[in-house]
């Protein structure tokens, strides 16, 4: 099985797979945790933004386009 693209997991996202938001979740959280702890200078500061970020993109995934 291949690994699914960008896109892919966006539209199995939006079709509310539950492994798509996981796999998103597992490329991205480091990434926007360290972009996030640039700007706020706190772990536990950046942590909580991220968290409502994957949160409010669950939550929205039926808005993706």
């Amino acid at each position: 099985m291949h690994e699914l693209s960008d896109i892919e997991l966006l539209q199995a996202l939006k079709n509310s797979q539950e492994a798509a938001f996981n796999e998103i979740y597992r490329r991205y959280w480091y990434q926007l945790l360290v972009a996030v702890m640039k700007t706020v200078r706190s772990e536990s500061d950046a942590e909580d933004i991220v968290q409502e970020l994957f949160e409010s993109l669950w939550k929205r995934r039926s808005e993706l386009q």
